[in-house]
């Protein structure tokens, strides 16, 4: 269980590998917010390809409170995800969840197009990648 984190293009991008818990992917999150390279109210991509967390009605709704204050609170403008083919029906629930409480986020099927959205709107702050484990 991995949750590391890293600024591409003024966004925040935190990458899940195996089982983890929604307090490290919190502290991952927390961490990244404080990096000199993120610009406030930048964008929060999740890249869960290789997430194996079971998909809990408690995972799904506190996953859905958590990118609510973000957006709320403006502490990210955009959030998306890209998750593996196994679990496109969690990405689906999720983002309908957080549509249905009035906030916008995206779920994409490759990263390529999850930093093609990240290119379109994002300050570019670092010319490579900064990235650190949570």
């Amino acid at each position: 269980m991995t949750v590391n984190w890293s600024i591409l293009d003024g966004a925040i991008v935190v990458a899940a590998e195996g089982e983890y818990t929604p307090e490290e992917l919190e502290r991952a999150v927390s961490a990244a917010l404080f990096s000199p390279q993120f610009p406030a109210g930048g964008a929060l991509l999740f890249d869960g390809r290789r997430a194996t967390t079971p998909t809990t009605p408690e995972v799904l709704d506190h996953r859905v409170k958590f990118i609510a204050s973000l957006l709320d609170h403006g502490v990210i403008s955009r959030c998306g995800a890209v998750f593996g083919k196994d679990r496109g029906e969690f990405a689906t629930v999720v983002r309908d969840k957080v549509r249905e409480s009035g906030r916008e986020m995206m779920v994409f099927a490759t990263m390529d197009e999850g930093r093609h959205w990240l290119g379109h709107g994002a300050t570019p702050v670092a010319e490579a990648p900064v990235s650190h484990q949570g």
